[in-house]
């Protein structure tokens, strides 16, 4: 290693993490290894954990051991690392918070760490700051500000008969959108204007005289920067961050983001309607990851995928590395279980990780160097039709050859032929439902191996098939029954959650 000159470089970021004491990087120009615990943690005990990743450090291909972290080590022992800053706080909250900063920053893919890497631009690890003043236009070439590597970019995007304002890969062909602003306003007008203001603000211009805040916040910004990590950050005089993109999740995770506890990632209408869709990916506070349907309370029954990590507790912390590695913090900033297997970091790839449309949560990699598509890496529930609720209500979904089909129950249609995922309606007028009425006549149909949810408003027990049926038939009030193990279950329209076991 070469002589570390002792600088101050992150004093300032350390302090204004007293109030939170989260593991959320400063995103800065600097190689960063932060660390929390909820005891006394010393800055020699946070170097020695560091320190202690290189038994998974690979030295003959420069990578960390599959399914394993090595990258604060690697941060540590980087050879042209010339200067460092370190810092800790005690929070308010309780716990310890120690940060320490590396300037040139380390861990470069296709670099030995013990090697001389002079010949890298660590110009084009900087950030390209926006000043005050600075404007952007749906209309016109300036529309968006790319980061310094032009990896990713920052402002309006084509949606619908509009535009969005977010963040993308710009990188790549497709474009990716990875966060969207204010995701569920109205389509934005090509007349529109987004302007970081001379006051530090970050406003939206939609109508003359009329200002939508893009952010909230009681401190000023004195600039602005889109950084290679697809982060959008905001920052004062200080340099400190008062707001980043990161820390509001839309549908994506992205390498070096963090999903905290009590945190969200909320799926997309489709590729094209960033508004908010059906699902959702939960980071609970009790340390399991979980997923469910939109509107619906964190409890097992919504439940349709989990990650079994109730173990962790709270503050537990989901985050995925540069090399694809998606894994999960304890409260003390340790990897405690590893998600998916991590790639070799020297392949080039990039990686997302998104709840999709469908309710699928899926990570997905990219080769930047190439043209070609996103690759499903990961993806989990394997049976697509398992996502609750994706076929609509009135509805269930089949597996036919591995992908979803929705049909309708005898005596309902689509709700739209075009989008059968929207669910049933009934295609019969609903008339007196006596029993005694001999001019109505209704007819139970059966569906065999089909489960709804569980929803009943009263329940038959040791019941046989055709006493449910009876008895469904002479309730005004029961318009489908779920006949299981003997108990006969009477449901009221609409059905949901419907699909073939």
């Amino acid at each position: 290693m070469g002589t570390l000159l002792k600088v101050s470089l992150r004093t300032d970021y350390a302090n204004q993490r007293i109030s939170d004491c989260d593991l959320v990087h400063s995103g800065g120009p600097y190689g960063e290894n932060i660390a929390w615990s909820g005891g006394d943690l010393s800055g020699t005990d946070a170097v020695k954990l560091w320190v202690d990743e290189k038994a998974y450090y690979v030295y003959n291909n420069n990578s960390c051991a599959p399914g394993r972290q090595c990258g604060h080590y690697t941060q540590v022992v980087w050879q042209d690392s010339l200067r460092l800053g370190c810092a800790n706080v005690t929070c308010n909250s309780g716990g310890t918070f120690i940060v320490c900063n590396y300037d040139p920053p380390g861990n470069i893919i296709g670099c030995r760490y013990i090697g001389n890497c002079s010949n890298y631009n660590f110009n084009a690890a900087q950030q390209s700051n926006i000043s005050l003043g600075s404007s952007l236009s749906p209309a016109g070439s300036n529309s968006s500000w790319l980061s310094h590597s032009g990896r990713f970019a920052f402002g309006f995007f084509s949606q619908g008969n509009g535009f969005g304002i977010g963040t993308w890969f710009a990188g790549i062909p497709q474009k990716t959108v990875t966060w969207t602003a204010n995701r569920d306003g109205p389509p934005i007008s090509r007349n529109a204007t987004l302007a970081l203001t001379s006051d530090g603000r970050l406003v939206l211009q939609v109508i003359r005289g009329q200002a939508i805040s893009i952010w909230n916040a009681s401190m000023r910004a004195s600039y602005a920067s889109i950084l290679d990590s697809g982060n959008f950050v905001l920052y004062n005089a200080d340099s400190r961050i008062i707001w980043q993109s990161f820390d509001h999740q839309t549908d994506t995770l992205l390498p070096g983001q963090l999903l905290r506890s009590g945190n969200e990632l909320v799926s997309s209408i489709s590729e094209s309607n960033h508004s908010t869709g059906n699902y959702r990916l939960v980071m609970q506070h009790d340390g399991n990851l979980v997923l469910y349907p939109v509107a619906t309370l964190n409890s097992k029954e919504y439940a349709y995928w989990g990650a079994t990590t109730n173990f962790l507790g709270d503050n537990a912390t989901l985050t995925l590395s540069e090399n694809g590695l998606l894994y999960m913090l304890n409260s003390s900033g340790v990897n405690a279980k590893n998600i998916t297997d991590g790639g070799n970091p020297a392949d080039g790839k990039t990686y997302r990780l998104t709840i999709d449309a469908d309710g699928i949560l899926r990570l997905y990699s990219h080769n930047m160097d190439q043209n070609g598509n996103w690759s499903i890496e990961w993806s989990v529930p394997n049976d697509r039709c398992d996502p609750k609720g994706v076929c609509g209500i009135n509805a269930y979904c089949i597996l036919l050859d591995e992908e979803p089909v929705c049909n309708c129950p005898q005596g309902f249609v689509y709700i739209d032929q075009k989008q059968k995922n929207m669910g049933c309606n009934r295609n019969f007028l609903v008339e007196s439902c006596l029993f005694n009425n001999e001019n109505t006549k209704y007819t139970i149909f059966e569906l065999e191996n089909i489960v709804w949810e569980d929803n009943a408003y009263s329940v038959l027990s040791s019941a046989a098939k055709e006493d449910c049926n009876r008895a469904c038939l002479m309730d005004c009030n029961c318009e489908a029954a779920l006949f299981q193990d003997q108990m006969c279950k009477k449901q009221k329209l609409p059905l949901r959650f419907g699909k073939e076991i």
